[in-house]
């Protein structure tokens, strides 16, 4: 009845009718983001806090489909007090050593703690990525917008930086955390980045990935012989990714399934067909 009154749509998500969780922005919410959106005032920069770190070369790796993009890699090159060169960007040399960084998006830059846009999105309290559409915690123009980690662009983050010793643990005293500004380089996809690596790009020209793989895989490693809860899993767990997109001709959803198996240590295995077995 509801169908045919036109109230709800053919294949419309009853459950998540009844979970009460906020299918629209409201329009004084979406009044709130446009405001933040064009507000100038960065209290981090104007006390000296925020560090230029757009020289950095920034990866994002995401889904193909992925908006939002709140977090990006990279590595710093660092000199050891007997390197007389200056060139800080061979991987080659042996007395090199590397910082590497995590920047996720600042959303703090743009909904301070207290402000109506922070609790427009505290109201929903998380983001919601279903099969025909994504429930985004902030307005699009917020979440995919000024917000996303997207390339080319000046991006407010919150960058922690750190070394690792050769048995992949920390080294405390390497530890910075700093609001930063950064400019992402690459926006990648988890195949475009096994591509790389499975063809040598991700150690040559773009050595940086091959050099972030190694690092994650010797973090992980001391990670699970610390006892890590990823030590008691033999193999990746698989993740099936359920896309559904309106054909018009049809009149009619066409559903895809994608399943992907991932961890921590940067590897990915992505089912291309029957009878793929990542095991």
């Amino acid at each position: 009845l509801m169908v045919e009154l036109g109230v709800w749509g053919r294949h419309e998500d009853t459950a998540l009718l009844r979970s009460g969780f906020p299918i629209r922005f409201l329009e004084e919410e979406e009044r709130v983001s446009k405001e933040a959106e064009n507000n100038t005032h960065d209290p981090d920069r104007i006390l000296g806090l925020r560090k230029d770190l757009r020289n950095f070369k920034v990866y994002t790796i995401d889904g193909d489909s992925t908006l939002d993009i709140d977090d990006g890699i990279s590595v710093e090159v660092l000199k050891s007090s007997d390197d007389k060169s200056n060139d800080t960007t061979d991987p080659d040399n042996s007395q090199r050593r590397y910082r590497y960084w995590i920047h996720i998006a600042d959303v703090d830059r743009w909904a301070p703690r207290g402000s109506p846009l922070l609790k427009a999105a505290e109201r929903r309290g998380t983001s919601l990525y279903l099969a025909t559409s994504t429930l985004c915690m902030f307005p699009p123009n917020m979440s995919s917008g000024v917000m996303s980690l997207e390339s080319y662009d000046d991006k407010h983050a919150l960058s922690l930086g750190v070394e690792l010793n050769a048995d992949g643990s920390i080294i405390p005293s390497s530890i910075l955390v700093t609001p930063s500004m950064i400019q992402v380089d690459y926006r990648l996809s988890y195949d475009q980045v096994d591509e790389m690596l499975d063809e040598g790009v991700g150690y040559t020209e773009e050595w940086q990935i091959g050099a972030m793989l190694e690092a994650a895989t010797k973090r992980r490693a001391h990670r699970v012989a610390h006892g890590s809860t990823e030590g008691m899993v033999p193999f990746p767990i698989p993740k099936g990714v359920v896309s559904a997109e309106y054909d018009e001709e049809k009149g009619d959803y066409d559903v895809s399934l994608k399943i992907e198996t991932t961890h921590n240590s940067g590897a990915n295995v992505t089912l291309e067909g029957e009878g793929d077995d990542p095991y």
